[in-house]
């Protein structure tokens, strides 16, 4: 995984109030993430084009560096209602104990069958996404 993304490109303040960072320091992939999500172009809904859709279009764009983050992936791995670091723990999670997860997800990979240009993101987010599913389903 050469790349990586940390950070977030807009933080709350203690009174709830959105503060975007200065640009200098933050890493391309953030930058873009906001373009794209632009709330500025967007008064009468807050996040632009949503999350959502910015995040999907970053992981189609860019799968070995960007996951895919939807509301399936936040209620499985029970993420907070506002959710700045999802990107920079996913990013520590794939790295902790000598890359142990990365090294599940490519042995994963191969066990479906699936070629080497399928990212290991790309198997996280199938897992993840089909798994909350299940189990929605299942409730």
């Amino acid at each position: 995984m050469g790349a990586t993304v940390v950070g977030h490109p807009a933080q709350r303040s203690a009174g709830g109030s959105r503060q975007r960072p200065a640009r200098c320091g933050r890493r391309p992939a953030w930058q873009l993430w906001e373009c794209l999500r632009n709330a500025e172009k967007y008064p009468n809904k807050p996040d632009g084009v949503g999350p959502v859709v910015a995040g999907k279009l970053l992981a189609r764009k860019r799968p070995r560096l960007i996951p895919v983050y939807d509301i399936r992936v936040k209620s499985l791995l029970e993420r907070p209602k506002v959710d700045n670091t999802f990107w920079a723990a996913l990013r520590q999670a794939l790295q902790a104990d000598e890359m142990a997860l990365y090294r599940q997800l490519l042995r994963l990979r191969e066990k479906a069958g699936i070629g080497d240009d399928i990212a290991a993101l790309r198997v996280f987010d199938v897992i993840a996404w089909m798994h909350e599913g299940e189990r929605q389903a299942a409730a």
